[in-house]
């Protein structure tokens, strides 16, 4: 379950996405955020705001914990991570691994590692809410995971 307190937002047309998060300009019109035209924002200022969840990212062959920090092992904030895995329901699987957080997913790199199947989407879901964006956007798949 979805257990924080931000904007969600599920759009269904991947052309609405790329105008939403600035991919594309629009070529009639205008998108405002608080009223705002986005264009007067940064593009890096507007991009920190979101944290698209696609159906179709793959999870990397690192550890879990990079996974969803995805950044170098020294750099992750435990006590965040941990609460994100709770907040998705994997905080008791990923920790009766034998190498918790630190196990790789896949066994190519390591062979305690683990394969993952249903665990691959709550990762990506992982991911956005590590972030803390302010909203989180979901293509059609991926809203399925909203209960």
């Amino acid at each position: 379950m979805w257990r924080y307190s931000t904007r969600l937002v599920c759009i269904w047309s991947l052309k609405t996405h790329k105008l939403l998060l600035r991919l594309y300009d629009p070529t009639e019109g205008e998108i405002l955020l608080n009223g705002k035209n986005i264009k007067e924002y940064s593009r890096r200022t507007y991009w920190d705001l979101f944290a698209p969840v696609y159906q179709n990212v793959k999870v990397l062959a690192f550890t879990v914990a990079e996974n969803i920090a995805l950044c170098e092992r020294e750099s992750i904030d435990e006590e965040k991570l941990m609460n994100t895995l709770d907040q998705v329901g994997l905080i008791e699987k990923i920790m009766s691994l034998k190498n918790g957080l630190s196990t790789f997913l896949f066994r190519f790199l390591d062979d305690e590692g683990i394969e993952v199947s249903g665990e691959g989407e709550k990762i990506r879901k992982s991911r956005a809410l590590y972030t803390g964006r302010k909203a989180y956007i979901l293509d059609e798949p991926a809203a399925r995971w909203i209960r």
